[in-house]
């Protein structure tokens, strides 16, 4: 392996690791966001990363909402110059809690922007809609 050669390969590999901490870094405050909301006892249901399936994440936040506990789940999205993510939260308490998260709305990264729904009823799932997550009005009886 010639000397540019090694050169090369060892800043591409730089560049991802750089590129690794930086989504690391724009993730953090979604998480914190959500555990602040969540509570420390919540069930953690996990992350979904963009374009993945979402089902086992939901199915995990439904048997704790059968169990009555706190329980979260999350979508990230796929920002054109931030991360962007979504959750439903279910507090200790039985509140139902969307989160919208977004990095940087103004491409800048300095102020991150939280949106705050909370639900008077359950959260409902739909996998294929890029915010799988909506405020469930009941069915009409």
């Amino acid at each position: 392996m010639t000397h540019r050669h090694l050169s090369a390969v060892l800043l591409a590999g730089l560049a991802v690791a750089a590129q690794a901490r930086d989504a690391r870094d724009a993730r953090q405050p979604f998480e914190l966001e959500i555990a602040r909301l969540a509570g420390r006892d919540a069930q953690q249901c996990g992350i979904v990363a963009f374009g993945k399936d979402g089902t086992a994440a939901w199915t995990c936040s439904q048997a704790a909402e059968r169990a009555g506990r706190g329980w979260w789940v999350a979508v990230e999205g796929g920002g054109e110059d931030s991360l962007v993510g979504h959750a439903a939260i279910r507090t200790a308490d039985g509140r139902h809690i969307l989160l919208d998260y977004d990095s940087s709305p103004f491409g800048s990264g300095l102020y991150p922007r939280f949106t705050t729904t909370t639900c008077p009823w359950p959260v409902a799932y739909d996998a294929k809609q890029p915010l799988p997550f909506e405020c469930n009005a009941p069915s009409p009886r």
